[in-house]
């Protein structure tokens, strides 16, 4: 009978926990550097052990742990430590199911990065992986990410990433890096390799619309795009002219007054000197003072035509500049961005 009820409660057990094992747990050891900088090494380290405890039905032990199980001493013995009973015996200690080691070292202009993933129950070597990067210490991250994965589920990381559509007007083309991939509205996301993208998307009685997206792995973006019809674009156009009629005009206008302003200063003056000239006694200056009140007219009726022609190009101006205002509501096509993990 205990042994009847002992059975039922594992059974409930699995049944409330899914009948999930739990995850193994993972040492990261550190990275053996080869003639390589150390800094580099470490750095790689990290990556691996990010990736590892990524991975489903792993947990990865921290650099961290490790130091805080082994101590000082030990962690330089591991450095060392190449064979599989060696790591078996730390895996052991650290009470891990797995290690993972790896060694970086420069072969030419190349990196050899170096995977191995050690049963520590049976000390046996379950996988290695191994690959020579011609590029860049990025390219060595995610080679590192890629190696990872692979030994630890016997498959390539999926680094793409994908985007979600939703699209006006019905019908639009949408085109991938010069490949068309469907009309909107598209049923599924659009798969993209990881890095930058240029996305067109087109339809006919519609501006097209273009613009450069970065695929993030294992990440959806949201795209919300809406066409702008030509018809909108051509008639903010013709806004727009008129808006900068508007302006000439203004400009004009805020001209002639100056100068209708600097005529009216001159006739002031001009009359001024014919009072001056006109008041005079004996002498020959009313010669002067005729040449001095023809002037005054003069100025007076230029300064006159100046306000006139302000008055009419301000009012045209201002016009123009309503109703270009009026008309310039069109919109760019509309761009939304939603990260779903």
């Amino acid at each position: 009978m205990q042994m009847i009820l002992m059975a039922a409660a594992l059974s409930l057990t699995a049944a409330v926990g899914g009948g999930a094992p739990p995850p193994q747990r993972l040492a990261v050891l550190e990275i053996r550097a080869l003639g390589v900088p150390v800094d580099l090494a470490h750095t790689l380290t990290g990556v691996v052990a990010e990736q590892a405890g990524k991975t489903p039905g792993f947990t990865a032990i921290s650099q961290s742990e490790i130091g805080a199980m082994l101590g000082l001493e030990r962690q330089k013995q591991m450095l060392g430590c190449g064979d599989e009973s060696c790591l078996a015996e730390i895996g052991g200690a650290l009470g891990a199911s797995r290690v993972l080691s790896g060694s970086l070292s420069k072969v030419g202009e190349s990196y050899l990065l170096q995977l191995e993933l050690v049963d520590t129950a049976r000390a046996v070597v379950q996988g290695r992986e191994s690959r020579s990067v011609p590029g860049t210490p990025t390219e060595l991250i995610e080679t590192a990410r890629d190696l990872t994965h692979r030994l630890l589920t016997g498959k390539p990381l999926d680094t793409s990433g994908r985007i979600k559509f939703a699209i006006e007007p019905t019908g639009a083309r949408v085109v991938l890096d010069g490949r068309q991939v469907g009309k909107a509205p598209l049923a599924n996301p659009v798969a993209m390799d990881q890095g930058k993208h240029k996305i067109q998307i087109s339809a006919d009685g519609y501006v097209t619309y273009e613009t450069t997206m970065e695929a993030v792995p294992g990440q959806v973006l949201f795209q919300e795009i809406s066409l702008v019809p030509t018809s909108d674009v051509v008639a903010t156009s013709h806004h727009e002219t008129q808006r900068i009629i508007g302006y000439v005009a203004l400009g004009i206008a805020a001209a002639a007054l100056a100068a209708g302003t600097y005529e009216g200063i001159q006739a002031n003056h001009a009359y001024t000197n014919y009072q001056a000239a006109s008041y005079k006694q004996g002498d020959a200056s009313i010669t002067g003072a005729q040449t001095y009140q023809t002037n005054t007219q003069q100025y007076a009726n230029v300064a006159n035509y100046c306000f006139i022609g302000a008055a009419v190009a301000g009012v045209f101006g201002v016009v123009m500049e309503v109703w270009g205002l009026s008309g310039s509501g069109a919109e760019p096509a509309k761009r939304v961005e939603v990260t779903e993990r």
